[in-house]
């Protein structure tokens, strides 16, 4: 097998898909991240996150806890907005950066970091 003509997008996907029977058992949102190879292995994580009460995403609850530290509210999670001639929505933190602590998605999944900043003013909250 060659491992370099692997298209991961599509083998990321077929993980996921693989692990929705454990989704579902244990009610929590899998998601497979980075993806490392060589010529003969493949490693990639595997994240769990466990889902809210009221059936929220694992990614949702996450942003709950986190979105006042950086002045957002829990309504601001998934909203749209424009940054640069695209269409984005809000998903998440990365309280670990040391400027790009917001986590974005485009309409395609892919998802990007950039400024609290960029964000608020792409929302309206600040002019």
């Amino acid at each position: 097998m060659n491992l370099s003509n692997i298209n991961f997008e599509l083998f990321r996907n077929e993980i996921e898909n693989a692990l929705a029977a454990v989704e579902e058992k244990y009610g929590c949102d899998v998601t497979a991240g980075k993806i490392k190879y060589d010529d003969s292995s493949i490693n990639i994580s595997i994240d769990f996150k466990a889902r809210g009460e009221n059936g929220e995403s694992g990614e949702q609850v996450e942003f709950n806890k986190l979105c006042e530290r950086y002045g957002f509210k829990p309504e601001h999670y998934n909203n749209s907005f424009i940054m640069d001639g695209q269409t984005y929505r809000l998903v998440g933190f990365n309280p670990k950066a040391r400027k790009y602590y917001c986590i974005i998605m485009d309409n395609r999944g892919k998802k990007f970091c950039c400024t609290i900043d960029a964000v608020k003013t792409g929302m309206g909250l600040i002019k």
